[in-house]
């Protein structure tokens, strides 16, 4: 019998939280969540290099995979987060896949 036993664990690498951004932004791609702490849409769309010149900011797509399986799909409009006027900020999830259109002029 060990008397009082202790055990030393150190984590090597933490399971890779990531979104996919996609469409009109400078860098479209896989952004990594930092360690612990979560991200909103326009942070997202920051660390992807922000929207083009030609994105559509009144029509970003979010798509999320819920618990239960199923898929929703929500339309933002990054203006109104920009200028303060929505109370939802769009925290993000593990998996979650934004989508920025090109505006048709």
């Amino acid at each position: 019998m060990i008397v009082n036993p202790q055990i030393n664990i150190t984590v090597l690498e933490y399971a890779r939280r990531t979104v996919n951004v996609l469409g009109s932004v400078a860098v479209p791609g896989e952004i990594e969540f930092p360690r612990e702490e979560g991200l909103n849409l326009l942070d997202v769309i920051s660390r992807a290099g922000g929207f083009t010149r030609l994105a559509d900011r009144r029509k970003i797509k979010l798509t999320r995979k819920n618990d239960d399986g199923s898929v929703t799909n929500h339309i933002i409009n990054a203006d109104d987060l920009i200028d303060g006027d929505s109370a939802e900020q769009w925290t993000l999830r593990t998996d979650d896949l934004i989508y920025v259109p090109e505006s048709f002029l």
